[in-house]
């Protein structure tokens, strides 16, 4: 995600609509803390969490099983001792 400024957003506002025309979504900031998103007309921010917990629960799906002492053996899998 790009961000701007408030100040840089008062000079790029056509790169950050053509940005977001294009699907992409815009944080603006203030004082270095986020103001405001500019997103695609028809995305929410809830389609955005539910895309979000799509992914995440694909990542669960691949991980199924796995514990935490496979995890931590696989790491060093390959190293020598």
């Amino acid at each position: 995600m790009r961000s701007y400024s408030v100040a840089e957003a008062e000079d790029h506002l056509q790169e950050m609509l053509d940005r977001v025309r294009s699907g992409e979504t815009i944080l603006v900031t203030e004082g270095g803390k986020p103001l405001a998103e500019l997103i695609p007309m028809g995305e929410t921010k809830s389609d955005l969490h539910s895309e979000t917990a799509r992914k995440l629960e694909e990542l669960r799906s691949l991980f199924k099983g796995l514990t935490l002492a496979d995890m931590l053996s696989a790491r060093h899998e390959g190293h020598e001792s």
